[in-house]
């Protein structure tokens, strides 16, 4: 025969104590977390708004800059060009300048061994001298003084020809650039109209381009460029 004992009064409130207490300590441990994740959200927003601020602030500067300039990639550079090479014949004694170089108008970039143009120059001084002296003599005799007239013409215009030679042996900047394409050495020969060098004239430079179909902004004169050089290739090349 079996026994039963009544449950004690007052259990079942126990556990509901029990139970409110856990469902108190949740809801206590929640209210922790609300404050943390309002500034987390609060952050984020600040820097969503940051970034969107920024990125509408470049695409203002961007649309003002687009709708204000022309741009092209079809492009070149050109500038004026000048070949230099020898008038007369002779051994290179000296070169004072190498490439891309920068040189000033009238500065001396070659010479020419002169001492062979320098013995012309005597010799037709001195037969200049001599026809000269030879007309005096005759200038009685009206026939042979043409003649030792027009002998004494030859000899001064030979000397002339003479100075010019040798001041063909300094050859000198004839604008102020950049030295290119050197070809000649010290102690090599060279011949009348023989390159030796180019120079690219400093100022002005050209900037070719076709100008892009824009109605909005057509170009003018006076108006700025401001160039990108994308490549290295040389003036002339």
């Amino acid at each position: 025969m079996m026994e039963t004992t009544p449950p004690e009064r007052g259990s079942s409130p126990r556990e509901g104590e029990s139970s409110g207490m856990m469902t108190g300590g949740r809801e206590e441990g929640g209210s922790r977390w609300r404050p943390r994740r309002r500034i987390s959200r609060l952050l984020l927003t600040l820097l969503g708004a940051g970034v969107g601020l920024l990125t509408l602030l470049g695409g203002a500067r961007y649309y003002s800059y687009a709708t204000s300039h022309v741009s092209t990639d079809d492009a070149f550079i050109d500038g004026s060009i000048v070949q230099l090479s020898t008038q007369v014949a002779g051994p290179v004694a000296s070169v004072f300048v190498a490439d891309n170089q920068e040189v000033h108008q009238g500065d001396l970039l070659v010479a020419i061994d002169p001492r062979d143009y320098e013995a012309r120059l005597a010799q037709a001084r001195a037969a200049l001298a001599s026809a000269q002296a030879a007309a005096k003599q005759v200038a009685i005799r009206r026939s042979e003084a043409e003649q030792a007239g027009a002998q004494a013409a030859q000899a001064e215009a030979a000397m002339r020809q003479a100075e010019l030679n040798l001041s063909y042996t300094g050859i000198y900047g004839p604008v102020s650039g950049h030295v290119t394409e050197k070809a000649v050495a010290v102690g090599a020969y060279v011949e009348p109209g023989q390159a030796l060098m180019a120079m690219v004239q400093r100022v002005p430079v050209k900037i070719v381009f076709d100008q892009p179909p824009d109605p909005l902004h057509p170009l003018g004169p006076g108006m700025s460029v401001v160039p990108t050089v994308t490549g290295s290739r040389s003036l002339g090349s």
